[in-house]
């Protein structure tokens, strides 16, 4: 057997470096096909890539319903247009011309991408089930959920501006910042004017969230078919506004939805009870005209009011910017180097961006004494 000991002149043995020796290729028995229980890798990166496929169709339910999908770095978004006015007629003169006058503002998305790995080496492999690296999987789905949320959910409540990777300004909702807000059927507005609001006491009550309401529908959003006006709020907080009654000096009853479980009351309901659902989102009830949905990731002590179009509607409050290239879209599973077995050593990766478009559309309240504003710290956005 050839020694790996080698000498220099002087006689002195040199030992080989084994962490420096190269290993050559790596060949078919080096790698996993199959797991333990006899799963074929190749077939659990393929049905990981339906997974993946799945998660960008139907996409978070919050996600889908307040934020517009696209490509654009930025966006013109329509504000209002110029009042038309009739005049009187004369008997020979010719009424004066109107043409609409839009007021765009230019909205800028941030964008970043990010990854995660699971790190499924051939030593795990060889001794993982399948369920073992599905559960591995479910996390991963469960985590981009989360990050898509929290996007989202930092357009709204961190009123802060960003810059976009071009330069271009992204906004939160109306904040004092000096944007004047489009005058509406006659109410104007000055550049004080912030969506960022206080209950101004430790706890809240159907007046504040009548107030919290109105900062969206007096911007024109979420009524007369100009959208639905939605309420989020934690679990806990939802509980507080099903007490809300009018005979206890609320502005307006909280009406259980079509959801609730079967009760007896004395009470005479009007109209039409909120749906069970938004979508996939369950609703609880309804408080005037907005539905009120719980949400386990609200912070509590914060309440959310939004105008919603649908799902990825353009009247969306939240830009969701997505690469350009279609292959780049959504949640993307990589396969690690060796084409033939891609699930040894693959990640995840997803980019995307967020922004606001219609800075009206949507209101934040903090439950709160002070006067002043503060954003929940876990949605305080990094980019």
């Amino acid at each position: 057997m050839r020694s790996l000991v080698g000498y220099t002149r002087a006689g002195t043995p040199v030992f080989p470096i084994f962490g420096a020796m190269p290993r050559g290729y790596n060949s078919a028995g080096d790698v996993v096909k199959k797991l333990a229980d006899g799963t074929d890798t190749a077939n659990l990166f393929t049905e990981f890539d339906k997974a993946a496929a799945a998660q960008n169709a139907k996409r978070d339910g919050f996600a889908a319903a307040l934020s517009f999908r696209t490509v654009n770095a930025y966006d013109d978004v329509l504000q209002g247009t110029s009042d038309f006015v009739f005049e009187d007629t004369t008997e020979y003169g010719e009424p004066v011309g109107y043409r609409a006058l839009p007021t765009a503002l230019p909205v800028a998305y941030t964008f970043k991408f990010r990854d995660i790995a699971v790190r499924t080496t051939w030593r795990f492999l060889i001794d993982a089930t399948a369920e073992q690296v599905r559960s591995n999987t479910n996390g991963v789905l469960e985590a981009d959920n989360r990050q898509v949320f929290e996007g989202i959910m930092g357009s709204f409540f961190d009123p802060a501006q960003r810059v976009s990777p071009e330069g271009n300004p992204v906004y939160g909702l109306y904040n004092a910042d000096g944007t004047v807000p489009p005058a509406v059927d006659g109410t104007t507005f000055l550049g004080t004017h912030t969506h960022y609001l206080t209950s101004g006491a430790a706890n809240f009550d159907g007046a504040d969230l009548n107030t919290l309401m109105g900062h969206v529908t007096h911007h024109g959003y979420g009524t007369n078919g100009s959208g639905q006006l939605l309420v989020f709020a934690h679990p806990d907080d939802v509980e507080i506004i099903r007490g809300f009654k009018v005979a206890s000096g609320s502005p307006a009853d909280f009406i259980p939805s079509a959801a609730a479980p079967a009760y007896l009351t004395a009470d005479t309901i009007m109209g039409q009870v909120a749906p069970a659902t938004y979508g996939a989102l369950p609703v609880a009830g309804s408080f005037g005209s907005a539905w009120v949905l719980p949400e386990s990731l609200m912070p509590k002590g914060y309440l959310l009011a939004v105008a919603s179009g649908g799902p990825n509607s353009p009247d969306n409050p939240v830009g969701f910017r997505e690469h350009v290239r279609a292959d780049l879209k959504g949640l993307r599973q990589v396969g690690g180097p060796d084409n033939r077995y891609p699930l040894q050593d693959s990640f995840w990766a997803r980019g995307f961006g967020t922004g606001i478009r219609h800075r009206g559309a949507a209101a934040v309240m903090q439950v709160t004494a002070n006067a002043s504003y503060a954003a929940p710290s876990k949605y305080v956005r990094t980019f």
